[in-house]
């Protein structure tokens, strides 16, 4: 059985096929929700709004809005100076950054009214997307398959790594740890990573940004409702107390009851007339904080979503309500960051990661009666990385430093009503990496990025090494001209590596997929309105991973199968 409902159990060694989105994506017209459910959900949120209103009267008057950036608002020059931090793991102007950056605000969000992550993203060039009514997916510059869960692009929250222990999945819809409404800024970083993050910066970095402390003071609430019997709330509380320790926090509710869906292969009088009433709900809880004192900055979320999965298998039963997943998220992150000298910047930091889900499948045994099955996955993980910032050399920036990661715990367990529990401890895993990269200003309009990571994981012994090239030409202030070449690599994760069970079987000996890429960009700024990015790239990808049949056992397997270059 695969994570996230990629299959269903496998008893009886049942062979399933799943209906693909473009089945379902018609709404069967007449169909209504239950009034009685939808009067009191409107009277729960209008006593929440109503609370909510007597807070924030009772608020500190002294509450200041947000300090988001416009950038409409932005001078020329300003905008042309403005600064980036994930390209290079420092700050540098976005037309020195050896990439094609692409920068999403507070504003940009609150103006387009995007409400996830995979919203956000969706609105990047090169990145499109899907949603199969359970999980949000990207694909980036043509790339993105069924079943990938983001494993092929690293996301971080203010430069923590997002992408679980077990499958390298990073949740971006509902179910991603952060409320869009704390975040100031999106970064996202388009080709090849790996050179300053290591493994699955494959095909781009998200780095999400959270909103600064002293972006506002004091209590904060919001209200949302939609269709679909769809409400949402959020209190924040910030400020800098006197003995300075500056304190955000942070909490969100959202339930969602999701609308009834047709499913033309089950238009049947015993099917409901192919619609699966009320499962496509959708609920969450979200808690945030931060706090910082002096050089330190402690970062903690946690998220608990619970959704309905109306998607259900051709072996299934139809309009079953025992199909749900539970996706639960938790992280901690403390932070030093100082300037020892004027040329001398050190960050380091310590974190702790946590990852639960938890499936339930129905499925038919021999077409007699239904079963459920249940996969539980709790992924763990703890790390640390040093980063020191070096401008003692005349025009050059350096930035070097050693990240390393215990994977503590890769678990996973499957039972189901007939066959019991089946329990399987994954291998621990643990790596590092060590990192330098240099950026050379060695005239007043040509600047060289040059960089190199090398990476080892411990467990099977594979190292990899991944250089960086960028060289930018400023023919004038508004204007770049960037070549830019670079490699990545995604490890196999200890689920393809060593998962195995009555229909599938494990492949220790999958090697890393393997990217090159070569990008040519240019970038100008016109006015304060109208920015154009132009750009062409070529990628070669070697042994990407994918799982076929073995026909020798008819077991499901991973391998180095593939070869894509676009």
């Amino acid at each position: 059985m695969r994570k996230k409902g990629r299959h269903l159990p496998t008893a009886g060694n049942h062979q399933f096929q799943w209906l693909t989105e473009g089945n379902f994506l018609s709404h069967h017209a007449g169909r209504t929700s239950n009034y009685g459910a939808l009067a009191l959900r409107r009277i729960l949120s209008s006593l929440c709004c109503a609370t909510i209103t007597s807070l924030l009267w009772t608020a500190p008057a002294n509450a200041e809005s947000s300090t988001e950036d416009d950038l409409t608002k932005f001078s020329l020059e300003q905008l042309i100076n403005m600064k980036v931090y994930s390209a290079s793991k420092f700050e540098q102007k976005v037309s020195e950054a050896p990439a094609a950056v692409t920068l999403i605000t507070a504003a940009d969000i609150k103006t387009y009214g995007y409400r996830k992550l995979s919203d956000i993203l969706r609105s990047v060039r090169s990145i499109h997307g899907r949603y199969d009514r359970n999980y949000d997916f990207v694909g980036v510059r043509g790339f993105g398959r069924p079943g990938d869960y983001q494993s092929r692009l690293l996301v971080l929250i203010d430069g923590y790594r997002l992408n679980d222990a077990l499958y390298d999945a990073a949740a971006i819809g509902t179910d991603f740890i952060l409320d869009v409404d704390l975040i100031d800024r999106v970064e996202f970083v388009p080709g090849p990573g790996s050179s300053i993050y290591g493994n699955n910066a494959f095909f781009g970095v998200v780095n999400v940004i959270t909103r600064p402390i002293d972006a506002s003071k004091g209590l904060e609430a919001s209200v949302e409702t939609a269709s679909y019997n769809t409400n949402k709330a959020r209190m924040t509380y910030s400020n800098h107390l006197e003995n300075g320790l500056g304190i955000l926090m942070s909490g969100s509710i959202y339930d969602s009851q999701g609308r009834n869906l047709y499913f033309k292969e089950f238009d049947t009088p015993t099917m409901n007339g192919g619609v699966a009433n009320q499962l496509d709900y959708d609920h969450y809880r979200s808690f945030f904080t931060k706090l910082s004192y002096d050089a330190f900055t402690l970062t903690a979320a946690y998220s608990n979503r619970s959704k309905g999965t109306p998607i259900i298998s051709l072996d299934a039963p139809f309009n079953d309500s025992h199909g749900y997943t539970v996706d639960k998220q938790a992280f901690i992150d403390l932070q030093y960051y100082k300037s020892y000298t004027e040329k001398l910047n050190v960050m380091a930091r310590i974190f702790y990661g946590k990852y639960s889900y938890d499936g339930n499948y129905p499925f038919f045994e021999n077409h007699v009666m239904p079963f459920v099955g249940y996969e539980r996955s709790r992924p763990t993980w703890a790390g640390t990385e040093i980063k020191f910032i070096d401008t003692k050399f005349d025009k050059h920036k350096l930035v070097y430093g050693v990240e390393y990661v215990d994977n503590i715990h890769q678990d996973v367990s499957n039972s189901d009503d007939i066959a019991g529990l089946t329990y399987e401890g994954l291998n621990r895993s643990r790596r590092y990496g060590i990192y330098i990269q240099d950026e050379f200003s060695f005239r007043d309009n040509w600047t060289l990025n040059a960089g190199i990571r090398y990476d080892k994981s411990y467990n099977d012994a594979q190292k990899v090494a991944n250089p960086r090239l960028g060289l930018i030409y400023k023919p004038d202030t508004s204007s770049a001209i960037k070549l830019l070449y670079g490699t990545a690599f995604r490890s196999p994760n200890v689920y393809e590596l060593y998962y195995h069970a009555t229909a599938d079987k494990a492949n220790p000996n999958l090697k890393p997929e393997k990217i090159k890429t070569y990008d040519l960009v240019f970038e100008k700024y016109y006015d304060t309105q109208l920015r154009l990015t132009a750009g062409a790239f070529y990628y070669q990808t070697r042994d990407l991973i994918d799982s076929y049949t073995d026909p020798a056992d008819n077991k499901n397997v991973y391998d180095n199968l593939e070869t894509v270059d676009a």
